[in-house]
């Protein structure tokens, strides 16, 4: 085996996207490119039906060349440059976000034909959330009758597992949705955002779905939701060599042979941690500090465990599928990691040391 290498499993990406339909079949699913862009991937979500959030020119390109229409597009970076306005719309890109004023204002001169929705700042009840979104103060405030031209309201709260939160942010989009439907009745789009895992429980999705049968009922709405790290993340496995390992006092330093500094585990902690076709272990438990091969001599993570972890070993990391890939540079020129798809991961050949 060449490493270091990423495999994805299609079946996996399949059924994790299936789940998140079933779980939330109220809601028209947007793919968050941010996540994970390869051409696979989404490749294979747009089979499914699956629709996409990008944030980024480039990701829109991508997202052409594999076939997705630009109406199937979210373009959700709050804040644009005019030329990545005119790039995407020229194209047939038709929903846009915005958080501020002068952001809507080039919205509807470069964009007038476009869905324009409206980022709602959610971080004084979430506070790890993103600082994006315009307070309800200024939205109160309406100067110049901008709401006007408002299509629909978007939010994101980080780790959006705690329905009680959730509940309050609802309060927050049906108060604007109330003054948005005195302006104009037509349909609005409410973009629930990502931060969703498919850990949450069926209770969580309960809960979510209840609330939104609610706003259907009340308003003339139309839902969205971004997941990305809940779709691709345990779909994607990362295998490295180790070059080295070394006594650091009570550590024991893992290098190995990834030149990625800014890759894996710098967004997300693998899920798990293998031997490739070994069950070596110790009868006690090593802190192990995982380090790649660059000079920048930094921990990636830190892990306890009770693997017997030696030279040449293939390391296999689950839960490698999101915020890894795209955080892989030229640092160094090294080159960069490949990418395989399979099946499924019962497909990868196991190879013994």
């Amino acid at each position: 085996m060449k490493t270091p290498l990423y495999v994805f499993s299609e079946e996996k990406i399949r059924e994790n996207y299936k789940k998140i339909v079933s779980v939330m079949n109220k809601i028209k699913i947007c793919y968050a490119m941010k996540a994970n862009s390869e051409e696979g991937v989404l490749r294979i979500l747009a089979e499914e039906g699956a629709w996409f959030e990008c944030a980024s020119k480039g990701e829109f390109d991508i997202a052409s060349q594999v076939g997705i229409r630009p109406e199937q597009i979210i373009f959700g970076l709050p804040i644009k440059t005019e030329e990545t306005i005119t790039y995407v719309y020229e194209r047939g890109e038709r929903y846009f976000v915005f958080d501020d004023v002068v952001e809507l204002e080039k919205l509807i001169k470069l964009a007038p034909n476009s869905n324009k929705l409206l980022r709602i700042k959610v971080n004084d009840i979430s506070p790890d959330t993103i600082d994006f979104g315009m307070s309800m103060e200024r939205i109160m405030e309406n100067t110049k009758n901008w709401l006007k031209y408002v299509d629909g309201i978007t939010f994101h709260i980080s780790n959006n597992s705690n329905l009680e939160v959730f509940g309050e942010v609802s309060r927050r989009v049906c108060e604007i949705l109330e003054i948005l439907n005195k302006n104009s009745k037509k349909k609005y789009i409410v973009n629930i955002g990502g931060g969703l895992s498919l850990s949450a429980g069926q209770d969580f999705y309960d809960g979510i779905n209840k609330i939104i049968e609610g706003f259907m009922e009340a308003y003339d709405v139309e839902f969205y939701a971004e997941p990305g790290e809940a779709i691709v993340n345990t779909s994607g496995k990362f295998y490295t060599k180790v070059i080295m390992t070394k006594r650091n006092g009570r550590l024991v330093d893992v290098y190995i042979d990834a030149g990625i500094p800014q890759g894996i585990a710098v967004r997300r902690i693998p899920s798990a941690i293998n031997i490739y076709g070994c069950s070596r272990v110790k009868d006690e438990k090593v802190i192990y500090r995982f380090i790649d091969c660059t000079c920048m001599g930094a921990a990636l993570f830190t892990k306890r465990t009770n693997l017997d972890i030696q030279d040449d070993d293939i390391l296999e990391f689950e839960g490698c599928g999101a915020y890894s890939v795209p955080f892989c540079n030229d640092f160094h020129a090294y080159e960069k990691c490949r990418i395989l798809f399979k099946e499924n991961f019962r497909s990868i050949p196991v190879i013994q040391k």
